[in-house]
């Protein structure tokens, strides 16, 4: 139990490096963003890194066929979302002024776009629960989700303290690195 815990949380750092990065990045571009927000962000990051290799397990327990599909399709998903969504916010930079910027927050929307797109290729880790009995997966998606969301309210708070220093251009950069972010999870797979 001790080693399965172990592997979970190494796993759950694993999984949680994408949401960190999408998370530093929308620190980095909505520096004034609330408590309240870094939660709402932190926790739909977290739910969305645990539903999707819950599912994954789901659909090889009663559907194994069907998991290949998703492999295949998850890199294309996430460079269109993350694309979109960096561009989206590089031209919002251009049409807006300072002070329009300081009131502009992430849509509860775009934080889920932003959940799906960079744990899609979480569904695939569940080739490695597989095995395990559905406490023991229920166990590990937890750890997931409990992870990713303390990594994502980490990364915020490191994010808002760049985008603070870098406030004039912190939407273009913001919006540039998610599109390399969707670019790296594309290559890499």
């Amino acid at each position: 139990m001790i080693s399965h815990i172990i592997n979970s949380l190494l796993l759950a750092i694993g999984l949680g490096v994408d949401s960190f990065s999408i998370s530093l990045v929308n620190g980095i571009s909505y520096p004034d963003s609330s408590k309240k927000d870094q939660l709402k962000e932190s926790f739909i990051f977290g739910i969305c890194q645990s539903v999707m290799p819950f599912a994954g397990y789901i659909l090889l327990v009663y559907f194994s066929n069907k998991l290949t599909i998703l492999k295949t399709v998850s890199p294309y998903v996430s460079l269109i979302l993350l694309s979109y969504l960096g561009i989206k916010l590089i031209m919002e930079s251009f049409k807006t002024s300072d002070i329009e910027k300081s009131n502009i927050k992430l849509t509860t929307g775009t934080l889920i776009i932003q959940g799906i797109a960079t744990s899609i290729d979480a569904v695939s880790c569940s080739f490695s629960m597989i095995n395990l009995s559905m406490f023991e997966a229920i166990i590990e998606i937890v750890i997931i989700g409990i992870i990713t969301v303390l990594l994502s309210y980490i990364a915020l708070n490191l994010g808002k303290e760049i985008g603070r220093k870098v406030e004039k251009y912190s939407q273009i950069i913001g919006g540039i690195i998610l599109i390399l972010i969707g670019m790296i999870l594309f290559i890499k797979r």
